[in-house]
């Protein structure tokens, strides 16, 4: 993003959260992995941004809740193209399976130890690929020594997927992808692989994008 006509309101609220027009303009700046660009940056409005579930109950919650596994699967926002000739990537039709083999797509920041891991550095500055395994729930318990409450373990458990592919800030956006190309998840969270020690990670991407049922996942917590 290189240019947001937009204001940030400091005493907001839920409600007038709503209110405001929750599409704002945006101007991109957009290439592919060779540097040709695939939107037409001449136009003074080609993108909007919203929120992907703007329910009071997420908008009006404290600091606490949005850091929460809840918060956490929560946070996630569209960005609308209007004016692109690139091909959008395609969701997956079958839900993905411990051993499959996953590709993490990212620029994520600089870290000197990326390269014991046996990949480069990008700096933030370049398109990286890391190559994984999705793993069960239960080896991301052991090899992250996580242990959380029922009801939390239960959010985690049935919508993210865990893989241990490396991983790094800057990665969190990216898709993450089977073998086909196509997107099984969002990555959003990595954790220490404390069975390897640094730099291992294990990481977790979003699997489940239904708006209504994180709207009735809310409204649950709000009881």
């Amino acid at each position: 993003i290189i240019s947001a006509n937009y204001s940030l309101d400091s005493n907001a609220t839920a409600d007038t959260i709503l209110k405001r027009n929750l599409h704002a303009p945006l101007l991109f700046a957009l290439s592919d992995q060779n540097g040709k660009s695939v939107v037409n940056t001449s136009k003074t409005i080609i993108g909007t941004l919203e929120f992907f579930n703007p329910s009071p109950l997420l908008l009006g919650a404290d600091i606490s809740m949005m850091n929460s596994a809840l918060g956490r699967i929560s946070d996630i926002v569209r960005v609308h193209l209007v004016d692109t000739s690139a091909s959008p990537l395609q969701t997956s039709k079958l839900p993905s399976k411990v051993g499959d083999t996953v590709y993490l797509v990212g620029y994520p920041s600089e870290t000197s130890n990326r390269t014991k891991v046996g990949a480069p550095d990008s700096g933030g500055n370049s398109l990286r690929i890391s190559v994984g395994k999705i793993i069960s729930f239960a080896d991301w318990k052991q090899r992250t020594g996580n242990n959380f409450g029922a009801q939390t373990e239960s959010l985690l458990q049935e919508n993210l997927v865990f893989f241990d592919a490396d991983c790094e800030h800057g990665n969190s956006g990216g898709p993450l992808l089977n073998a086909n190309g196509e997107v099984i998840g969002i990555m959003m969270a990595l954790y220490q692989d404390v069975q390897k020690g640094a730099p291992y990670r294990v990481c977790g991407a979003v699997n489940t994008l239904d708006e209504s049922k994180l709207t009735a996942l809310w409204k649950l917590q709000a009881q």
